[in-house]
Protein backbone atom coordinates (compact mmCIF):
# COMPACT_ATOMS: atom_id res chain seq x y z
CA UNK A 1 0.00 0.00 0.00
CA UNK A 2 1.72 3.33 -1.03
CA UNK A 3 2.11 5.74 1.59
CA UNK A 4 1.00 9.44 0.87
CA UNK A 5 2.89 12.08 0.84
CA UNK A 6 3.91 14.28 3.59
CA UNK A 7 3.06 11.68 5.85
CA UNK A 8 4.54 12.34 9.56
CA UNK A 9 6.89 10.50 10.69
CA UNK A 10 5.19 8.65 14.01
CA UNK A 11 8.51 7.85 15.71
CA UNK A 12 9.65 11.73 15.97
CA UNK A 13 6.37 13.46 14.84
CA UNK A 14 8.99 16.14 13.67
CA UNK A 15 9.77 14.61 9.80
CA UNK A 16 8.51 13.18 6.94
CA UNK A 17 8.10 9.84 5.82
CA UNK A 18 9.41 9.25 2.05
CA UNK A 19 9.70 5.99 -0.02
CA UNK A 20 12.83 4.70 -0.91
CA UNK A 21 15.57 2.18 0.17
CA UNK A 22 18.23 2.70 2.45
CA UNK A 23 21.36 1.28 2.86
CA UNK A 24 21.56 -0.81 6.04
CA UNK A 25 24.36 -2.73 7.91
CA UNK A 26 23.79 -5.87 10.17
CA UNK A 27 25.91 -7.45 12.18
CA UNK A 28 25.83 -10.81 13.26
CA UNK A 29 28.33 -12.85 15.44
CA UNK A 30 31.29 -10.46 13.92
CA UNK A 31 30.31 -10.34 10.43
CA UNK A 32 28.41 -7.60 8.47
CA UNK A 33 26.08 -7.12 5.77
CA UNK A 34 25.24 -4.15 4.02
CA UNK A 35 22.04 -4.32 1.69
CA UNK A 36 19.18 -1.82 0.41
CA UNK A 37 15.94 -2.01 2.45
CA UNK A 38 13.01 -0.35 1.08
CA UNK A 39 10.46 0.86 3.11
CA UNK A 40 9.29 4.75 4.10
CA UNK A 41 12.37 6.47 6.12
CA UNK A 42 12.10 10.19 8.03
CA UNK A 43 13.81 12.79 6.71
CA UNK A 44 14.26 14.04 10.06
CA UNK A 45 15.35 10.86 12.63
CA UNK A 46 16.15 8.60 9.53
CA UNK A 47 13.99 5.70 11.16
CA UNK A 48 11.44 3.69 8.85
CA UNK A 49 8.83 2.27 8.97
CA UNK A 50 8.42 -1.15 6.77
CA UNK A 51 5.80 -3.05 5.37
CA UNK A 52 4.94 -6.96 5.62
CA UNK A 53 6.18 -6.46 1.62
CA UNK A 54 9.50 -4.28 2.57
CA UNK A 55 10.69 -6.56 5.09
CA UNK A 56 9.87 -9.64 2.89
CA UNK A 57 12.03 -8.14 0.05
CA UNK A 58 15.50 -8.75 2.41
CA UNK A 59 14.34 -11.27 5.21
CA UNK A 60 15.48 -14.44 2.56
CA UNK A 61 18.67 -12.84 1.82
CA UNK A 62 19.78 -11.95 5.66
CA UNK A 63 18.68 -15.83 6.62
CA UNK A 64 20.69 -17.34 3.97
CA UNK A 65 23.38 -14.68 5.32
CA UNK A 66 23.20 -15.96 8.89
CA UNK A 67 22.80 -19.61 7.90
CA UNK A 68 26.34 -19.39 5.62
CA UNK A 69 27.99 -17.89 8.79
CA UNK A 70 26.79 -20.54 10.97
CA UNK A 71 28.07 -22.23 8.80
CA UNK A 72 31.11 -21.20 8.75
CA UNK A 73 31.65 -21.35 12.36
CA UNK A 74 31.10 -24.59 12.28
CA UNK A 75 33.91 -25.57 10.00
CA UNK A 76 35.99 -23.11 11.77
CA UNK A 77 35.24 -25.31 15.12
CA UNK A 78 35.78 -28.37 13.39
CA UNK A 79 39.60 -26.72 11.83
CA UNK A 80 40.34 -25.58 15.51
CA UNK A 81 39.36 -28.90 17.15
CA UNK A 82 41.18 -31.08 14.57
CA UNK A 83 44.25 -28.42 14.62
CA UNK A 84 44.56 -29.16 18.65
CA UNK A 85 44.75 -32.35 18.68
CA UNK A 86 41.20 -33.40 20.60
CA UNK A 87 38.58 -35.91 20.17
CA UNK A 88 35.13 -34.29 19.80
CA UNK A 89 34.48 -35.86 23.26
CA UNK A 90 37.12 -33.81 24.68
CA UNK A 91 35.88 -30.77 23.18
CA UNK A 92 32.72 -31.34 24.61
CA UNK A 93 33.72 -31.96 28.41
CA UNK A 94 35.76 -28.53 27.74
CA UNK A 95 32.84 -26.74 26.55
CA UNK A 96 30.97 -28.04 29.12
CA UNK A 97 28.43 -29.78 26.48
CA UNK A 98 26.69 -33.48 26.25
CA UNK A 99 28.91 -36.00 25.24
CA UNK A 100 27.79 -35.55 21.11
CA UNK A 101 27.74 -31.61 21.82
CA UNK A 102 30.64 -30.51 19.59
CA UNK A 103 29.67 -33.09 16.97
CA UNK A 104 26.70 -31.48 16.48
CA UNK A 105 28.34 -27.99 16.35
CA UNK A 106 30.25 -29.39 13.84
CA UNK A 107 27.91 -30.26 11.77
CA UNK A 108 25.62 -27.29 12.14
CA UNK A 109 22.78 -28.80 14.16
CA UNK A 110 23.08 -27.28 17.29
CA UNK A 111 24.51 -23.35 17.84
CA UNK A 112 27.24 -23.41 20.36
CA UNK A 113 26.84 -20.28 22.74
CA UNK A 114 29.11 -17.24 22.68
CA UNK A 115 31.43 -18.53 25.29
CA UNK A 116 32.16 -21.95 23.06
CA UNK A 117 33.45 -19.75 20.04
CA UNK A 118 35.17 -17.72 21.60
CA UNK A 119 37.28 -20.18 23.80
CA UNK A 120 38.26 -22.35 20.96
CA UNK A 121 39.25 -19.42 18.87
CA UNK A 122 41.39 -18.10 22.20
CA UNK A 123 42.68 -21.86 22.22
CA UNK A 124 43.37 -21.50 18.25
CA UNK A 125 45.47 -18.37 18.88
CA UNK A 126 47.20 -19.99 21.98
CA UNK A 127 47.62 -23.39 22.15
CA UNK A 128 49.80 -23.45 24.71
CA UNK A 129 47.07 -22.91 26.83
CA UNK A 130 45.06 -26.62 26.04
CA UNK A 131 47.11 -28.67 29.09
CA UNK A 132 45.88 -26.04 31.51
CA UNK A 133 42.31 -25.78 30.04
CA UNK A 134 42.11 -30.11 29.84
CA UNK A 135 43.16 -30.08 33.69
CA UNK A 136 40.54 -27.55 34.61
CA UNK A 137 38.05 -29.51 32.78
CA UNK A 138 39.57 -32.44 34.07
CA UNK A 139 39.69 -33.97 31.09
Amino acid sequence: MPRQKNTVCPICFEGRLLRRSKRISDTYKGNVITYLQPGDWCDHCEEGVLSGEDAQATEKRLVEWRAKVDRREAQELARIRKRLRMTQAEAARIAGGGKNAFSRYEKGHARPVMAVSVLFKLLDRHPELVREVKEFAAV
